[in-house]
């Protein structure tokens, strides 16, 4: 059997099992990102999120809390995994570890090549980036909480209790945002963070 790989909207292919950092067009991620709908789409009508915009607002609220231009670009890239593996929400990997136990396991091993691959394409320190976790999650956390009260529902059955408590970011998407224009604007924001990890390095850009 071949090496299974996805086709991305420039044609290229990526190899899910062995990631290449030059193999990485920011283009294609920007891209998918702003068309992968959080929460499985399952938000109210215009109130939808995607993918690119959850993670502008993830740099943006460590930006908020003074990070690191390194922290924020951790912010903005830690689901740009989800560019060629999509959106697996929380509840349904819990699912599939129930039915398969190891499942889990298996694609946190295929994010974490990925996400390998993706962090040196940015020129992200591999170690400095694992430090930075437990803040990457916060951050994510505080942005799903604002996410789940401006865009959904209220639900019929209570959600875990770690959810509902925490900070809560401050959104700065918008309604009216195409995904072309989230698209443009996460690669905006990568650059500008690209460029101020590289000075806090003291390299130039390449």
């Amino acid at each position: 059997m071949s090496a299974p790989w996805v086709q991305t909207v420039s044609g290229r292919a990526w190899d899910l099992l062995d990631p290449h950092p030059l193999d990485v067009c920011w283009e294609d991620i920007a891209h998918s990102l702003a068309r992968i709908f959080r929460f499985n789409g399952h938000t109210l009508r215009r109130r939808e999120v995607s993918v690119a915009m959850h993670s502008l607002n993830v740099a943006a609220h460590l930006a908020q809390a003074g990070a690191s231009a390194h922290t924020q670009l951790h912010g903005l890239l830690h689901d740009a995994h989800e560019a060629f593996i999509g959106d697996i929400t929380t509840p349904v990997m819990d699912a599939f570890e129930i039915r398969h136990p190891g499942t889990r396991h298996a694609v946190d091993m295929i994010k974490k090549e990925t996400d390998a691959a993706i962090f040196q394409a940015a020129g992200m320190g591999r170690f400095q980036a694992t430090e930075e976790i437990p803040q990457i999650k916060d951050a994510d956390m505080a942005v799903l909480r604002a996410e789940r009260k401006a865009c959904m529902a209220k639900s019929y059955r209570p959600w875990p209790e770690a959810i509902g408590k925490g900070d809560v970011a401050k959104l700065a998407w918008s309604e009216t945002d195409t995904p072309s224009e989230t698209a443009f604007l996460f690669m905006d924001t990568l650059a500008t963070l690209i460029a101020a990890v590289a000075a806090e390095n003291g390299r130039a850009v390449a």
